[in-house]
């Protein structure tokens, strides 16, 4: 019977161990030329005190889309205590300024190239 009632209740629970860390967002948004760009979280790293996220835009090919500024965003749940966020965003093509918090590479070569050497990557959106 308390092996019963002990299951039932990590059930209830979410089968969470104790201490484990809940899950919190992290988001991306940016102001884009038009409505056929898009932008992904690639890559999220933990650097000290730190989540650094790696961010790629890209314009849909050939796309018919309506030529007003849009926002565009994305958004990663984690498994990790909540940090603060730094922002690389690579593949922009215009230039008119966005929101100060983004830093603008030209790749991800560059990101890597910028992590600290006790970065651990956390996240890597699936292929």
């Amino acid at each position: 019977m308390c092996a019963a009632i002990s299951i039932c209740a990590l059930l209830i629970a979410g089968c969470r161990s104790p201490g484990a860390v809940p899950p919190h967002e992290v988001t991306v948004a940016l102001d884009a030329p038009d409505a056929a760009w898009s932008i992904h979280i690639e890559e999220v790293h933990r650097t000290g005190g730190e989540l650094w996220v790696f961010s790629q835009l890209r314009r849909q090919q050939g796309a018919m889309a309506a030529q007003v500024i849009t926002t565009v965003s994305d958004t990663v749940r984690l498994h990790s205590r909540p940090l603060g966020v730094r922002h690389f965003v690579a593949g922009r093509t215009w230039n008119w300024e966005n929101r100060s918090d983004i830093t603008f590479l030209d790749g991800r070569t560059d990101f890597h190239r910028s992590l600290p050497q006790n970065s651990v990557r956390i996240y890597s959106r699936p292929d």
